[in-house]
């Protein structure tokens, strides 16, 4: 059975899109080949495990708890939407960085687009730890990286920007949700 998936975009993306990696040339591949490691599962699991284990077992928990809806329903609105990435619709989007090693012009080993899980996880993830370093200049780097993240994934042309746009407001509504859930539950917190 072959996977075409949907193609829905607006021309605003894939122009921004094409500028951005006609632009920044090989030294933006790198960056953003850097800054996309921010939002790798191993990373968010390092971080995490970082701050259990080695900081605040109660902030540790906290932080997997807004983590875990993100990662878990993330993967289910990819399969409703079924939003083709970038680079398959659009000659000019070039894949700088798969999501799979295997063939890039496979869909099912490369997935769907909408939306971005990087994105997703690091607004969660990156929001709370600025929360709880308390400094601004932790917010601020904190901050920083949740916009490179979601910028690499755009520049990589593995993301539409509206798939970054939604999963943060994604991210940002399930910590408001999970915030609330613990002042009622306070096994949540």
């Amino acid at each position: 059975m072959e996977i075409s998936g949907n193609t829905f975009f607006f021309d605003w993306e894939v122009n921004l899109m094409v500028w951005l990696q006609t632009s920044l040339g090989t030294f933006g591949i790198k960056m953003a080949k850097l800054f996309t490691q921010f939002g790798e599962p191993m990373i968010i699991i390092l971080v995490v495990g970082m701050i259990y284990w080695g900081m605040d077992k109660k902030y540790g928990k906290y932080l997997m708890t807004n983590i875990i809806p993100v990662i878990l329903i993330g993967p289910i609105i990819k399969n409703i939407a079924l939003r083709r990435r970038p680079y398959f619709d659009h000659e000019k989007i070039e894949c700088l960085y798969p999501a799979d090693k295997g063939d890039i012009n496979d869909i099912s080993q490369q997935g769907f687009s909408f939306p971005s899980l990087h994105a997703a996880n690091t607004i969660v993830l990156y929001s709370l730890v600025g929360k709880y370093l308390k400094s601004n200049i932790g917010k601020i780097i904190c901050g920083i990286i949740i916009f490179l993240v979601g910028l690499s994934r755009v520049y990589i042309g593995v993301h539409y920007p509206t798939d970054v746009l939604f999963r943060w407001l994604f991210g940002l509504i399930i910590l408001m949700v999970i915030d609330l859930l613990s002042k009622k539950l306070p096994d949540l917190n």
